[in-house]
């Protein structure tokens, strides 16, 4: 086996335990948020981590003065980026209904 195939399957398996760690904790997650106060805090706390997990991925994702992502060495939006966005900004998902309840709330 070639020293490619060993990365590929390396990276394979590592991207599959960060799948099956995230499945559990919406898993986890779905179970545990209900009305209490403890679940709501949990939530909470939950959403806060994944945004800056989210936050972490872009600031390795900048741009060069090139005009290239730093990371991925392509042309800047990378394709890590331009997931991101679409993922956060998505009218269809929750982050952005959220972000509509709390603009609403403070008018």
């Amino acid at each position: 086996m070639d020293e490619c195939a060993v990365r590929a399957d390396a990276y394979h398996l590592l991207q599959q335990d960060i799948y099956r760690h995230l499945e559990e904790a919406e898993y986890v997650a779905e179970d545990l948020l209900e009305d209490d106060e403890d679940s709501i805090e949990l939530g909470s706390m939950l959403l806060v981590e994944l945004s800056a997990m989210i936050r972490g991925m872009l600031g390795l994702h900048r741009t060069t003065p090139t005009g290239t992502c730093r990371t991925c060495g392509g042309p800047w939006p990378c394709h890590v980026v331009g997931t991101i966005y679409t993922m956060v900004k998505d009218p269809q998902r929750p982050f952005v209904e959220l972000m509509r309840r709390s603009a609403a709330e403070s008018e």
